[in-house]
């Protein structure tokens, strides 16, 4: 049965965090470790529908704070800086809204809606370092997914992005945003062209809150996704298949100094620092089973975490 694992840098002391829960079939349990390092929180299906729980990193302490949706459930949760609130998404609800809740399950908090004429839907919430925003993809109903930013009450919301409607010709779409360790600068993927629904093209993108201009850090053929910044904000992780296969890779802040971290000709995806800077996770391939696995912001130490049959989905 799938599950929520933690496991230390050095690959000791593997143990599983969840128990009674069945994995999401869409998205997995997509757990996200609370700032305090106290809690876990994540998605798990009980009674036909996903809710959000937490849980001590030890694995105990279970505690469900959402109580689902009848139309499918809640998923995505991402802790605020203070580790107080979780903001999750109420999913395959028409439509798709953000909420919030109190790490104990009180103040349930509805942050978006979309009135008849505007069927919008919130997605991939993020909460600024700061606590005091949260960004996320809102989706029209024409497809077009933009970059936005509310306050944590979900008032003063703000599009940052735009995609162009033209049925000519491919329309871009700004997905997973990822704030600056300032709360002040969004890095988010723009998707440039999709082929029977797999992105072809997209870049590494930035964009300030405060609404100034958009810049695309990448630009090299092919597909540039899942940009990070470090803990420090003088550089940001991402994935390319520019040279044929998904690699991880580092650049500085600005877009430059591109450096490939991972040389194996297998697929490496979802890179995401460690909280002091000193070390990257990602998913790998390459030993004919998806393991975690980490390294060193400049390529070196590569270790392998996980050694077994089983499929890691997630790098919290």
């Amino acid at each position: 049965m799938e599950g929520v694992f933690v496991i230390r840098v050095d690959g000791l002391n593997r143990h599983r965090v969840t128990h009674d829960l069945h994995a999401a079939s869409v998205g997995g349990f997509g757990p996200d470790w609370s700032p305090d390092g106290t809690r876990i929180a994540l998605a798990g299906y009980r009674s036909g529908t996903s809710k959000i729980f937490t849980v001590r990193p030890n694995g105990t302490g279970q505690k469900r704070i959402t109580r689902g949706a009848s139309c499918f459930g809640d998923n995505s949760p991402d802790w605020s800086a203070h580790s107080q609130h979780v903001v999750f998404v109420r999913d395959y609800c028409d439509p798709v809204k953000l909420f919030s809740v109190r790490r104990d399950g009180t103040q349930l908090t509805r942050l978006t809606q979309s009135g008849v004429y505007d069927p919008a839907s919130g997605r991939e919430p993020r909460w600024s370092p700061d606590s005091r925003w949260i960004a996320f993809s809102r989706q029209d109903n024409f497809d077009r997914f933009q970059i936005w930013v509310m306050r944590r009450d979900g008032s003063d919301k703000a599009q940052l992005t735009e995609s162009p409607l033209d049925p000519e010709v491919s329309v871009p779409q700004q997905r997973y945003p990822q704030w600056s360790p300032d709360s002040t600068t969004l890095a988010y993927t723009e998707v440039q062209a999709k082929e029977f629904g797999t992105w072809t093209e997209s870049e590494v993108c930035t964009v300030a809150i405060s609404g100034g201009s958009l810049s695309c850090l990448t630009d090299a053929p092919g597909v540039d996704a899942d940009g990070h910044y470090s803990p420090d904000g003088q550089h940001i992780v991402f994935v390319s298949n520019r040279d044929g296969n998904e690699k991880v890779y580092v650049m500085d802040a600005n877009g430059s100094n591109e450096q490939a971290l991972t040389t194996d000709l297998a697929a490496d995806t979802q890179p995401e620092w460690s909280p002091d800077g000193e070390w990257i996770a990602f998913l790998s391939d390459r030993s004919g089973h998806v393991d975690l696995y980490v390294v060193h912001p400049d390529g070196t130490g590569l270790r392998r975490l996980t050694r077994n049959a089983g499929v890691p989905s997630h790098v919290p």
